[in-house]
């Protein structure tokens, strides 16, 4: 009787790798701008001028003589190239009742750009 030989044919395996993927973390807005640091930082400014911070990042000692705060603080905005903000003096919000305000007993103001996604 004839014997049946069976050929066994080899398959290519492809070794898969797993690579280690790093996650992103997601920081809160809140964490990058910080209006009141955790030690507050004691300002002095000469008369008639304010420190200014934008997004966080001094832009230095700027001259403030018969400003009002509203039109000070939208001179800066659209020197740095912002549309929509928000202002902290000296740590605190200001609202649009501080526009006509002068800016005399302030040392430091700081402007936030809001977020424009749709």
């Amino acid at each position: 009787m004839p014997t049946k030989t069976v050929v066994k044919k080899k398959t290519a395996v492809k070794k898969i790798v797993k690579k280690a993927v790093k996650k992103a973390v997601a920081v809160p807005v809140t964490e990058v701008f910080s209006t009141s640091p955790a030690h507050p930082e004691t300002v002095s400014v000469p008369r008639n001028s304010v420190l200014l911070y934008v997004n966080g990042r001094k832009r230095g000692t700027i001259d403030t003589s018969g400003k009002k705060l509203g039109e000070f603080v939208t001179a800066q905005a659209q020197n740095a190239g912002i549309r929509t903000f928000s202002v902290y003096i000296d740590g605190r919000k200001a609202d649009t009742s501080d526009a006509n305000k002068t800016l005399e007993n302030v040392s430091k103001v700081e402007l936030v750009a809001k977020d424009a996604r749709g």
